[in-house]
């Protein structure tokens, strides 16, 4: 394991390297008068690229956009684009460290310095200062992280409280549970660190216990059955049920079916030239039952 560096060395290389940085302040003493205080804490770096890097990275047609690739590196895509666009090459170190976890996740680029290596950041600093110009934007973003990686300050984790209830807590351990592991299905093809064999141990032990808690507390999560009205889609069938934004169209009063169904012939009505449709035609009305033990039943 690589020996940790000072923070005065980071800075130093920092300068050496003529890459711009923060740190974070502390406004001391604790009464007035009081005046900042800069700590050993990275907050933000400048990320150095020219303006021709930063079309190459920021552009989809250029040769170090990663967007689409999958939805990790469209999400790391997008938090570039917003470093570019809203704070002009500022990324704070959260934001450093959001790209490295997700590209180590996804696989590295295979650059001159890779966001996981097991090199000290003296040997990446050296070897980046004889390849500066061949250095590309991910090597020079990876860089800056391994440069604040020692000192920044992660969000700090928080734990299930007493307020949830057994079955709240079962429902938000299988949220987020099973989607992890969809995830990690989908994305991770390194082998697993430490920190995360044991968190996938620790993982799948809880997942069966909160199965069994949510299936036998499952109808305390319930309103209570719906007798009601449901809006069909005719084209598609007699029991297709329209679903917008909010889940199925389905109500316990006609009035509020009604109101909606007149809503859409009102904005229908206000259009001369685009073509109109008929609503009462592509809807109709249904009686539903929508209960916990047998779903929707049409009656």
């Amino acid at each position: 394991m690589t020996s940790k560096p000072s923070f005065e060395s980071c800075e130093k290389w920092f300068e050496e390297l003529g890459i711009k940085y923060r740190v974070e302040r502390e406004f001391r003493p604790k009464n007035p008068p009081r005046s900042p205080y800069p700590i050993q804490v990275f907050e933000a770096v400048f990320i150095p690229l020219t303006a021709e890097s930063w079309c190459r990275l920021c552009m989809s047609e250029g040769d170090y956009y990663v967007g689409g690739c999958c939805g990790a590196m469209s999400h790391i895509q997008d938090l570039i684009n917003d470093v570019f666009r809203f704070e002009s090459g500022w990324i704070t170190t959260e934001q450093l460290e959001k790209v490295a976890v997700c590209i180590r996740d996804h696989g590295d680029f295979g650059g001159r310095i890779p966001f996981a290596t097991d090199k000290s950041v003296e040997d990446l600093v050296t070897e980046a200062r004889v390849n500066w110009d061949k250095c590309d934007p991910w090597d020079r973003i990876a860089l800056c992280w391994h440069l604040v990686k020692n000192y920044y300050a992660p969000k700090i984790p928080n734990a299930f409280g007493d307020h949830l209830s057994e079955v709240d807590k079962s429902v938000a351990i299988l949220s987020h549970g099973l989607l992890a592991l969809s995830w990690g299905r989908l994305l991770y093809k390194h082998p697993p660190d430490s920190q995360e064999k044991a968190n996938r141990s620790h993982l799948l032990h809880r997942l069966l216990p909160a199965l069994k808690t949510l299936v036998e507390g499952i109808h305390t999560l319930d309103f209570g059955t719906v007798d009601g009205f449901a809006i069909i889609e005719k084209e598609k069938g007699n029991e297709a049920i329209a679903s917008n934004n909010y889940g199925l169209c389905i109500f316990e009063t006609e009035e509020e079916v009604n109101h909606l169904l007149n809503l859409w012939k009102r904005q229908q009505e206000e259009y001369e030239v685009q073509e109109r449709k008929d609503i009462d035609k592509l809807f109709d009305v249904r009686r539903v039952r929508v209960s916990l033990e047998n779903g929707v039943e049409f009656l």
